[in-house]
């Protein structure tokens, strides 16, 4: 009998490791798409100046390619100059800050963007515990560029 338990105790640290392992690996690559997809955003908005419908496409196409859906962001923010605008369905955030300082010359006019890409974990039990898991953001911002629109 004594064996039979220690058999039984044996199986559930092994189960245990293994669960831990998975669940630490799972992180680790929905943790390196969302940093690949936030740095291809940063470099799709810095080559066009601003954030457009083809960055958009491309950004899409990107994360499709890459396999990247954390689906849709609850915070759904109008999309105004200044506001943190959250595409719904995409799984990032772009915010257009205004950069003008006295340092730049009355004609010049810079801004730079904020860019959350979200980190997907897609564990049922994980989820179940913690519904509106937000503490797995990625975020980075542009360079400053001229935005004189």
């Amino acid at each position: 009998m004594r064996d039979a338990i220690g058999g039984v105790f044996n199986f559930m640290i092994i189960f245990v490791f293994i669960a831990l392992v998975s669940g630490f690996l799972a992180f680790n690559i929905g943790y390196s798409k969302a940093f690949r997809v936030k740095n291809k955003l940063i470099d799709l908005i810095e080559k066009n100046e601003g954030y457009t419908n083809e960055v958009k496409e491309e950004i899409v196409q990107y994360s499709r390619n890459l396999g990247y859906s954390p689906g849709s962001i609850k915070k759904k923010v109008q999309c105004n100059k200044g506001a943190l605008c959250c595409p719904d369905g995409l799984g990032f955030c772009y915010q257009n800050v205004d950069a003008s300082t006295e340092s730049y010359s009355n004609d010049e006019h810079k801004c730079y963007y904020n860019v959350i890409t979200i980190v997907d974990i897609d564990i049922p039990i994980l989820k179940s515990f913690i519904p509106e898991m937000e503490a797995f953001k990625v975020k980075g911002n542009t360079k400053t560029m001229d935005c004189s629109m």
